[in-house]
């Protein structure tokens, strides 16, 4: 003999999460949402300046011809990685699962001591006087 069980879709489910019955937001989560709304303004407002410029920003012209790809591989791979690290620590803090975060806090400082060891920020000039072959 089968029972019918009433199963809540999932919208009026996420509709009822969202009524007027939920407690009110504590002084700290407010404090949170104001400052993520005021930081998602300023990038939307950042945006909508380099959107409607008619000419790159004086930075812009100064860096050109520079090495940015020297910049952008470790930025990639922190940007990889760093995220990853910090959701296998969080599984492995918050569950009894062992999670493997140990090779990616390896990559994360592999990735930072090339980083250091490329030295992009001197530029080739600084490069030329760092460097030891003759």
């Amino acid at each position: 003999m089968r029972v019918a069980v009433k199963r809540e879709s999932s919208v009026s489910y996420a509709l009822s999460c969202m009524s007027s019955q939920r407690p009110p937001l504590s002084f700290r989560r407010l404090i949170a949402w104001l400052l993520y709304a005021v930081t998602a303004l300023a990038a939307v407002a950042i945006g909508a300046i380099y959107l409607f410029r008619t000419s790159f920003m004086p930075y812009h012209s100064a860096a050109l011809g520079k090495s940015w790809a020297r910049f952008t591989t470790p930025i990639a791979l922190l940007l990889f990685y760093v995220p990853a690290l910090l959701a296998t620590l969080s599984v492995d803090q918050n569950t009894p699962a062992s999670s493997p975060w140990q090779p990616l806090a390896i990559a994360c400082g592999l990735v930072t001591v090339g980083f250091l060891m490329d030295t992009p920020w001197l530029g080739e000039r600084g490069m030329a006087r760092h460097d030891t072959r003759t």
